[in-house]
């Protein structure tokens, strides 16, 4: 169980996609580490849209193979959601990081949350929005520490995995933390893993048009 745990820096993110030399990859908002990594491998070249620009990506229908978000910043987000739909070629991933609407750090300390601007969104809006916007969900993965430094990735499908990561090897360092360390055992066996975590990241992939309902 512990090759979950492995330690990542948000350059890493990329390694959770399917990339190859030669696709077009649109990396929306400020992610320099990332960007500089699909860079200096060669292997795709990578589109940096301003996040200001992101309700109406300056780009084809269908021209790129993936997407990434590293944090979501645009509070409109269903339609940037349909805008990233039309870029994307069929069958292309998407990844998709966000703030956390259920977390337990901002609906316990709620006056202090969320202070950065970027949007909270919960783990089921979103995926009501990829599916409506023509994505499969693949993948969900809650992240500590954050986006910005996603340490690791925990898949919020396993009950199991979440339970033992905060009782083996999370170390609390803030009151929410230790809140979330404490209420893990009680929540994971509820099937509520996704709230003992401030960020969360999804993989998505575009359906084929036979395949949208």
């Amino acid at each position: 169980m512990s090759a979950h745990f492995q330690s990542f820096v948000q350059a890493d993110l990329r390694f959770l996609m399917p990339l190859h030399s030669g696709q077009q990859v649109v990396v929306i908002g400020e992610a320099p580490q990332l960007t500089a990594a699909l860079e200096e491998e060669e292997i795709i070249t990578s589109i940096v849209v301003p996040i200001s620009n992101a309700k109406h990506l300056l780009a084809a229908d269908r021209s790129a193979d993936h997407v990434i978000v590293p944090v979501l910043l645009e509070h409109n987000y269903k339609e940037l959601l349909q805008e990233i739909s039309r870029i994307i070629k069929p069958g292309g991933w998407l990844l998709l990081g966000f703030r956390n609407a259920e977390g337990l750090s901002r609906l316990a300390f709620w006056k202090t949350a969320g202070k950065n601007g970027a949007p909270h969104v919960a783990l089921n809006t979103c995926q009501e929005l990829l599916t409506a916007a023509g994505f499969g969900i693949l993948s969900a993965f809650g992240v500590r520490q954050n986006l910005e430094n996603p340490q690791f990735l925990i898949p919020l499908d396993r009950r199991a995995t979440s339970h033992f990561f905060f009782q083996r090897i999370f170390f609390p360092n803030t009151r929410a933390a230790a809140l979330a360390q404490k209420a893990a055992s009680v929540l994971t066996s509820a099937g509520l893993q996704r709230v003992l975590f401030t960020d969360i990241a999804v993989l998505a992939q575009k359906r084929h048009t036979a395949e949208v309902n």
